[in-house]
């Protein structure tokens, strides 16, 4: 099971709580310090980040849901690795 990242600082946001949980990530309610707003953080489960072909398809992932615009889907803000 993947640790709690609940009180920490990750790529500008604080990590307030765990939303959800599933297989490959864990979501997280953070604040985005630089603007004071509140989003959403998908942390990859450590067992992951060393698989090339994963971190191939998580970045297409990303491009894709970034491209689209639709009031059921949360925009990307950002991305990277920490």
């Amino acid at each position: 099971m993947q640790e709690s990242w609940a009180g920490r600082t990750i790529g500008g946001c604080t990590i307030r709580r765990e939303l959800s949980r599933g297989g490959m990530s864990v979501i997280y309610l953070a604040d985005q310090v630089s603007v004071g707003r509140p989003v959403a953080v998908k942390v990859l489960s450590s067992s992951l980040l060393g698989d090339p072909t994963f971190m191939t398809r998580f970045t297409a992932e990303v491009t894709t849901t970034a491209s689209l615009q639709h009031p059921h889907i949360e925009p990307v803000f950002d991305f990277g690795r920490e």
